[in-house]
C-alpha cells in the first residue's frame, strides 16, 4: 500500500500559547491557513453538531492506494475531501472487539491487529 503525509498543524496544549504550528508551515500554506479559514463556519459546525471547541487539526496528503490502518479517535472529527475520493469503513462501537485492539498502554493502542 501508499503512505501519506500525515502532520498536525493547530494543537491545543498548556504548554504553547499559539495553538498554530506556524514552524511546520510554509509561508503560502500560512497564508492560505489565515484568509481561508472561516471561524464563523467552523463555529457554526460545531454548535450544528454539538462539538467542543478545535484541539487538534491535521493534514493528510496521499496519492491512489494509501490506507490507513483500522483504528479509532477519542475526539469528533469533521473530515474535508479536497480532491480524489475516500473510502471509509465504519464499525459500530459494539463490535470493537472482533476488530483485535492493541491493549491499552500499547505503543499501537486504538489500532486494529486485522
Amino acid at each position: 500500500g501508499t503512505l501519506y503525509l500525515q502532520d498536525v498543524f493547530w494543537k491545543v496544549h498548556p504548554a504553547r500559547q499559539d495553538p498554530l504550528r506556524r514552524e511546520i508551515m510554509g509561508p503560502k500554506l500560512l497564508e492560505d491557513w489565515q484568509r481561508g479559514l472561516s471561524w464563523a463556519t467552523l463555529a457554526q459546525v460545531r454548535e450544528a453538531g454539538r462539538l467542543g471547541g478545535l484541539t487538534t487539526s491535521s493534514f493528510f496528503c496521499s496519492g491512489v492506494g494509501a490506507y490507513s490502518r483500522p483504528h479509532y479517535d477519542q475526539n469528533a472529527n469533521l473530515y474535508l475531501q479536497v480532491r480524489g475520493a475516500k473510502r471509509w469503513l465504519i464499525f459500530a462501537p459494539e463490535d470493537a472487539s472482533m476488530l483485535y485492539p492493541y491493549p491499552k498502554g500499547h505503543p499501537l493502542d486504538r489500532k486494529s491487529r486485522v
